[in-house]
């Protein structure tokens, strides 16, 4: 298996696990991204604690300063552009968010609208609010 394929894979059953609660919220669209962003950077912090558990340790005992400086450079470069990638994509979540909801603008989604369906309702309903959207049945 592929490191592209086993992406997709992760991102595939995240998505599935995710839909009940969000898909109608975000939109199927803004979901897939916010996984895609998700996953990179959880895959980037991974990258960079495996690789300090595995280099400290050999650091530690004696590994020679020729070998562990670019060891430590490679970790630090490819966790940090496996976070960064995740940026792109978190941008493009954002958009299609907004597309979905119906927003004039685009609003600041906090970091705990997006911890619980309840609290992303919470914000809609704040920021529906705050653009004067709110559906006025007569």
């Amino acid at each position: 298996m592929t490191l592209k394929k086993l992406y997709w894979r992760l991102v595939d059953r995240r998505v599935r696990k995710l839909a009940p609660e969000w898909e109608s919220r975000l939109g199927a669209t803004a979901l897939r991204l916010n996984v895609e962003s998700y996953i990179r950077f959880r895959a980037g912090w991974l990258t960079a604690v495996i690789g300090a558990a595995v280099l400290y340790p050999a650091i530690w005992f004696g590994m020679p300063a020729s070998v562990a400086f670019p060891l430590v450079l490679v970790v630090v470069i490819l966790s940090s552009s496996l976070i960064f990638s995740a940026i792109p994509v978190t941008k493009r979540h954002m958009k299609a968010t907004t597309d979905h909801l119906g927003l004039p603008e685009k609003p600041e989604i906090t970091l705990k609208a997006m911890q619980s369906p309840a609290n992303f309702d919470m914000w809609l309903l704040e920021t529906r609010e705050h653009h004067h959207l709110m559906n006025d049945e007569k």
